[in-house]
């Protein structure tokens, strides 16, 4: 299924209350200036939740590259049980290239920063402060979400 079939089916899942769990970020096809926090359910469930639960706390939006087994219920049932909401989207995972999660990932005008492994959002942030002084601009900012 292509990318934008994956995304309208998906806002359709979330219209009729199936995926109350998932939200589709709202930004065209490059991606902009911002912080992503890309994830997998590979990751133990506990690690999983509390860097969703950090990350929600700063209004930073945890991606995924997919749907869990392909299918839209196992996806929905899984966060569902876990309490936390995602971001469905692969173009994070495409465009810095990270197979390996979790990866915390600074995209500037001319630089990228990554930081990889398993480790508190508090200490990924600060390691990527050390790299970008005006990080937290980019924390808790405003997200459109369609």
């Amino acid at each position: 299924m292509e990318e934008t079939q994956l995304l309208s089916t998906l806002k359709t899942y979330l219209l009729a209350g199936l995926f109350i769990v998932i939200s589709l970020t709202g930004y065209a096809d490059d991606l902009k200036e911002d912080i992503y926090i890309l994830a997998s359910s590979s990751m133990s469930e506990a690690s999983l939740k509390q860097l969703v639960k950090d990350a929600e706390k700063k209004n930073l939006p945890v991606y995924f590259r997919g749907l869990i087994k392909n299918s839209y219920k196992e996806t929905a049932l899984y966060f569902k049980k876990l309490g936390v909401g995602i971001t469905i989207d692969p173009r994070p995972f495409r465009e810095f290239n990270q197979p390996q999660v979790p990866a915390f990932v600074f995209k500037g005008k001319d630089k990228v920063f990554i930081l990889k492994g398993n480790v508190p959002l508090k200490y990924a942030l600060e390691k990527l402060q050390e790299q970008v002084p005006d990080l937290e601009s980019y924390i808790g900012k405003n997200r459109r979400v369609k």
